[in-house]
């Protein structure tokens, strides 16, 4: 896409940089952190950047804290609803380009806290969110022509 002229940049994960910083904690207990910091690393490229891309969606947010939740991690947190409404809002604040990736058969687990059966309920429940906003998406298959068929699905959202 810069060949293109586009201006485009990547906000990396930073529940990943966690996960290599040995910070699970932080990760299960302070879902809020994890949101603001994440968006921080968007809302800064807000009007510089044409495209940004990340695989680490705001939305994650909400899955997280529904999984920690139901883990027991922090049950009696209180705002958790309204930190739920504020993800949602935040993240149709951006616009967005979702593509939804069909996982390979193959699983790679390092840099991963979570393992293939996890990371497929994972999968779905950021599926489900997305229908549950109304927000539209893109699958695409994780092969070898991703790449190609990505950037189709971006044109093909700029186009609207």
């Amino acid at each position: 896409m810069k060949l293109s002229d586009i201006r485009i940049e990547l906000v990396t994960e930073f529940a990943k940089q966690l996960v290599w910083e040995n910070r699970l904690k932080d990760m299960q207990t302070q879902q809020e952190y994890m949101f603001a910091e994440q968006n921080y690393r968007m809302h800064i490229l807000r009007e510089k950047v044409d495209y940004l891309v990340t695989d680490s969606p705001l939305l994650l947010s909400n899955i997280y804290s529904d999984i920690n939740h139901a883990k027991e991690k922090f049950p009696k947190w209180p705002a958790r609803n309204s930190f739920k409404e504020f993800v949602v809002e935040t993240f149709k604040s951006y616009e967005n380009t979702n593509i939804l990736l069909k996982r390979p058969d193959t699983f790679q687990q390092y840099g991963r806290i979570q393992n293939l059966e996890e990371s497929i309920h994972i999968d779905n429940a950021i599926q489900l969110a997305l229908l549950e906003i109304g927000a539209q998406f893109t699958e695409v298959v994780a092969d070898k022509d991703v790449v190609k068929n990505i950037l189709s699905a971006v044109a093909h959202h700029s186009d609207r």
